[in-house]
């Protein structure tokens, strides 16, 4: 029950964080108090259980900072009567989210140089020099830096703003998880390699991963559409969007989506000022405009995170090729040895654990980059382990040439 519970506070916490600027636009543009907004939303919209009823609770240990002083912002509104502190902030965070894009690209080529050290600069290094003098060292060396760059890629989440983040479905990761009793079949009775096993069982889920995130993708262009419809109306707004008032509350996924619908709703049937729409209209633009721009500049980290999985083999496969190149000659003294063939064998079947570990943090930091949300790393982890797995091929190939 604990777990449970330190797990809700956490899911807590990070819908709070991401939900700050969303709730703004809200109370921006809301033509009820900005109390009796927030209740409206807990007591109406789905997945919005979880905010505090601003008249009743006292406490707010389990939500972010930057939301306990949205809390005091609606608060300060209330008892003056002024929305013009909600308005100035909404603006404020929008600008400084738009500023975000100034120095995206610094913070991606920083956190690629960050991970690629991990992955294959110090294990070069250190395994390329340290196995020919205490063999069973370094691999251990080898093994905990895949394993630090594995809990390293979920520094993507510091680049990204909460506010953009994509929200995910728990049934990919159940999905996903599902399917492990398959990996242990193909690896311990098939007996497929590591890599392999790994392939196969997330493409099922990468797709899915894939289809989830599209439709959310989608879900945001479509309100963009419905935004637009809302201010050229020139009518009841429901029969100009072709749906009824309380299915309007019921659609979306993301946070953001969720509270657009639902300003809509409060100015139809509370107010029908058509600056209200507007203003909705002008804000969500600002917001869709910055996350485009923030997903074509982060597609780069993909790329980088290929490269990367690529580079990180053939480092790899050319130690093990060199190696077995030394082994045929008598050169090792008391300090200096050769490993022997069963020795890089057992080599051979480590660095199927450290590229499996290599591909996953990969895949995770360029999901923490991209969407915000590190749940979405099966779309890339196919791509990333075929980018392995041909890397190590074409290698194992051709890198034997160099020493004939």
């Amino acid at each position: 029950m604990k777990i449970f519970s330190f797990f809700n506070k956490v899911k807590t916490w990070i819908l709070s964080d991401a939900s700050v600027l969303p709730l703004l636009i809200l109370l921006y543009v809301s033509p009820l108090p900005p109390l009796s907004t927030i209740k409206f939303l807990k007591d109406r919209v789905r997945g919005f259980e979880w905010l505090p009823n601003p008249l009743k609770d006292k406490e707010y240990g389990y939500f972010s900072n930057s939301f306990c002083e949205l809390l005091n912002t609606i608060f300060l509104s209330h008892r003056t009567g002024s929305r013009s502190v909600l308005v100035e902030e909404a603006e404020r965070r929008l600008r400084v989210l738009e500023g975000e894009l100034d120095i995206l690209d610094y913070n991606l080529g920083q956190i690629y140089q960050f991970i690629s050290i991990f992955t294959s600069i110090v294990p070069s290094i250190i395994v390329s020099t340290l196995i020919f003098v205490n063999f069973d060292t370094s691999i251990l060396i080898a093994l905990a830096l895949a394993l630090f760059s594995l809990f390293a890629s979920f520094l993507g989440y510091t680049i990204y703003p909460s506010e953009l983040s994509l929200k995910s479905s728990l049934r990919t990761l159940v999905f996903y998880i599902a399917v492990i009793p398959f990996y242990f079949v193909l690896r311990f009775f098939i007996k497929t390699p590591l890599m392999f096993s790994i392939l196969i069982c997330s493409i099922p889920s990468g797709i899915f991963s894939y289809l989830y995130l599209r439709k959310r993708l989608r879900e945001m262009d479509l309100t963009m559409d419905r935004l637009r419809m809302t201010v050229s109306a020139p009518f009841n707004i429901f029969k100009v969007l072709k749906i009824k008032p309380s299915r309007l509350l019921e659609i979306g996924g993301n946070i953001l989506v969720k509270i657009i619908n639902a300003s809509i709703y409060l100015i139809a049937l509370h107010s029908e000022d058509k600056t209200a729409y507007i203003s909705l209209e002008r804000l969500y633009t600002k917001y869709y405009e910055t996350f485009r721009k923030i997903r074509q500049k982060t597609r780069m980290m993909f790329f980088y995170s290929l490269l990367e999985a690529g580079i990180t083999t053939a480092i790899y496969v050319f130690i093990v090729v060199t190696l077995m190149f030394l082994s045929s000659y008598e050169i090792s003294t008391p300090i200096f040895m050769i490993p022997s063939g069963e020795r890089l064998n057992q080599f051979i079947g480590i660095l199927d654990i450290i590229f499996g570990l290599n591909s996953l943090a990969l895949s995770i930091l360029t999901a923490t980059v991209r969407e915000g949300n590190a749940l979405y790393f099966p779309i890339y982890l196919p791509l990333i382990l075929i980018t392995m797995i041909v890397s190590y091929i074409v290698f194992f190939t051709y890198a034997p040439m160099l020493f004939r």
